[in-house]
């Protein structure tokens, strides 16, 4: 969540480290790709 009065993202604030993901360096292919993790993300990927 953003807080509005500051413009800082709230979750930074929770983690001591941020995960790290190598990069894609290759084409991949998937039956489904959801992007984003925020609630719609979620929902999306649970139905």
């Amino acid at each position: 969540m953003m807080n509005l009065q500051s413009g800082n993202y709230y979750w930074e604030t929770t983690m001591d480290e941020f995960p790290a993901f190598p990069v894609l360096d290759k084409d991949i292919s998937c039956d489904v790709l959801i992007i984003g993790g925020g609630s719609s993300g979620a929902q999306c990927a649970h139905l």
